[in-house]
């Protein structure tokens, strides 16, 4: 939106009233009319902006009185490049002069690969229409090199369907829109318009009209020819049949992308999953900040990259109070964050599909698509409780995904079941997480108040990743009131987990169902005496209990009771663990520990302490192991020791 708000600050600039009329639409008064003139229509497609007056003057009349030239109708002053999806490439100049690079020889038409699922498309004569036209949600086309090329392109994507071809008002362009129709002649139903206003298709929507507004030409074909009706839905995906395809003809085979590595995939759904108040809608919103920005978030598999677009819908969050504060305290670029909505001050929720034509169809090409929530935008016919309209439900999100190539990711609440097992936590349906490739779940984080953890539960794409930790702040943007103390919650990432959110899940509801009976046989008495000796490797402490009887699980819940510190020596490498009160230890330094002081320990052991099956007794007199787990610090006995280093009990003389 770089040129479409370059103008709007122009007209606004120099004392001009200016209305939008909805996500790159705009009215502005004409200099030198009243204030209540708006006859000046701007409208935004990929690349450039569309002006049009309409009171009489010409558009660089128009410019030149708000301090505007043609170049700054363009987001880049040098102009655009279309790109074909055979690698064609067309640039075009603020002064209409056009250049081709790229593979010049390939036959495809423009946006080839868009057209599979639509009955109708409408074919103009260059680039620049075709935006236009898909401003309107549309889907529209042309054949490369201008008016007189049609017998040079491959038209069978266009085979079977309606083409409405919009002819440019001039010789070439009635000769253009007569050749299409011959080549299509019996492979389509062809009709021929014009614009009502201006020469081609894209003055049409400059000047504010839609395509219902096109006019028909005259030909033999247009006596018995219909305008189609407004876009339906139902219709579209009804005539929008599968067919039989040879795997050559589809897609070339590619690499999984992603938005951020091993959590959010591009052309796939991701599902956010968490409780009512967890801090999901502020986990999106961290989310956009560097996509719109390009800024690289390297902990959380973000790269830096160019700067994407992103199309959100809310349906519970209040936008002027809630939602665009928090994308601002954020820090995301407003003008690429996309809201499809009814009415300018947010509300007005669209359902799905019937509205799936406003993402697959937009002149934007998102980057992310977010819904939230996303079951309300649920057609109220629809049971998401039944596997099978669930399925209906989800499907359309799917192939919006795949089509656009954006990260859809859907949010939405757990449920109130009480159970370890995040499969059975999915609220609405478990059909949900059925479908989609990626789940991320957030919890509150049990061991840090005020944080929360949000993580990977279900991929199909990748292997265990661990839990990201969140720090949920409040930052002072707005000035405080009786009412409001000004402030807006802002997402921090701070870290991330030993754990992947499947473990958490479990820790959790292990630790909520009672008092924990089943680990008192001694695994807390054990650890301690174990990290007495120093920090360990998180994997050498779970080899090390299952040596000695203890599961993995209960380690980690002897861990967490006991306050156990986890720590990345360098913030890279494996996790160690060590006591509370001992100090994180870099197993290159080689340095030795403070022990742990009396009344810390547990008053006895309920076992002689065994690791990879030798008791305390089998190990060498200088306490060193012959095998099995590593240490990191000097050797010495098994046993417990004071803070001045001697023993509490000598070795061997454990009760």
């Amino acid at each position: 939106m770089i040129a479409f708000n370059r103008v709007i600050n122009a007209f606004e600039n120099a004392g001009l009233t200016v209305t939008h009329r909805g996500s790159g639409r705009a009215s502005a008064q004409a200099p030198g009319h009243s204030p209540a003139d708006r006859s000046v229509t701007i409208t935004e497609t990929v690349g450039r902006v569309l002006v049009h007056p309409h009171a009489g003057e010409t558009l660089d009349q128009v410019l030149g009185a708000v301090g505007l030239a043609i170049t700054d109708l363009f987001d880049d002053p040098k102009g655009i490049t279309y790109e074909y999806p055979d690698g064609r490439k067309v640039s075009r100049t603020p002064a209409k002069k056009f250049s081709q690079a790229g593979n010049t020889k390939g036959n495809q038409i423009y946006r080839a690969d868009r057209l599979a699922n639509s009955t109708t498309v409408y074919m103009v004569e260059g680039e620049q229409d075709v935006h236009a036209l898909e401003s309107e949600g549309v889907t529209a086309t042309c054949t490369a090199m201008g008016a007189g090329k049609a017998h040079l392109a491959d038209l069978t994507p266009l085979y079977g369907k309606t083409v409405i071809v919009v002819q440019d008002k001039d010789e070439p362009g009635r000769k253009h829109a007569a050749q299409v129709a011959e080549l299509l002649d019996g492979k389509a139903t062809v009709v021929i318009v014009e614009a009502k206003v201006g020469k081609d298709a894209a003055d049409h929507i400059a000047a504010g009209l839609g395509v219902d507004d096109f006019q028909m030409v005259e030909t033999p074909a247009a006596e018995s020819a219909e305008l189609p009706g407004p876009y339906n839905a139902e219709a579209e995906a009804e005539f929008a049949r599968p067919k039989l395809w040879r795997a050559t003809e589809l897609v070339a085979a590619r690499q999984p992308q992603w938005l951020a590595k091993g959590r959010i995939p591009r052309s796939a759904i991701t599902l956010l999953v968490g409780g009512e108040g967890i801090g999901k809608s502020a986990a999106w919103v961290w989310v956009a900040s560097p996509v719109t920005t390009g800024r690289a978030v390297p902990e959380f598999g973000i790269p830096a990259r160019d700067p994407e677009d992103v199309i959100v819908i809310v349906t519970e969050d209040d936008w002027a109070s809630t939602v665009r504060p928090r994308l601002e305290v954020a820090g995301a670029d407003l003008d690429r964050i996309h809201v499809i909505c009814a009415e300018q001050d947010g509300s007005g929720a669209p359902t799905f599909p019937a509205d799936i034509h406003l993402i697959t169809n937009s002149h934007v090409r998102p980057g992310l698509v977010v819904v939230d929530a996303w079951l309300d935008t649920v057609p109220g016919g629809l049971s998401v409780k039944d596997p099978q309209q669930a399925r209906r439900a989800l499907h359309p999100w799917r192939e919006a995904a795949t089509q656009t190539g954006a990260a859809v990711m859907l949010l939405t609440h757990t449920n109130r079941i009480s159970t370890g097992n995040a499969r059975d936590m999915y609220g609405a349906s478990g059909e949900l997480r059925k479908k989609a490739r990626m789940s991320l779940f957030a919890q509150a984080d049990p061991e840090h108040e005020g944080c929360v953890l949000i993580g990977p539960e279900k991929s199909n794409l990748v292997g265990k990743v661990p839990a990201s930790r969140f720090r949920m702040d409040s930052v002072q943007h707005f000035a405080p009131t009786e009412d409001d103390d000004g402030t807006v919650p802002k997402l921090v990432l701070i870290g991330e987990s030993e754990q992947t959110m499947r473990e958490h899940i479990a820790d959790q509801y292990d630790d909520e169902r009672g008092d924990g009976k089943e680990d008192r046989n001694g695994i807390e008495e054990w650890l301690m005496s174990f990290l007495n000796m120093g920090s360990q490797k998180a994997n050498d402490v779970y080899s090390a209990a299952d040596a000695n009887g203890y599961s993995k699980d209960q380690a980690k819940r002897a861990k967490k009771k006991l306050g156990i510190k986890a720590s990345r020596p360098g913030g890279e490498g494996p996790w160690f663990w060590s006591l509370p009160n001992l100090e994180s230890i870099d197993p290159q330094l080689g340095s030795t520990p403070t022990p742990v002081s009396e009344s810390a320990l547990p008053s006895s052991l309920a076992a002689p302490l065994q690791v990879n099956g030798m008791k305390e007794s089998d190990l060498g007199s200088t306490g060193g192991l012959e095998s099995g787990v590593e240490t990191h610090t000097p050797p010495r006995p098994l046993g417990q020791w004071r803070v001045s280093g001697e023993p509490l009990r000598p070795p061997g003389d454990v009760a």
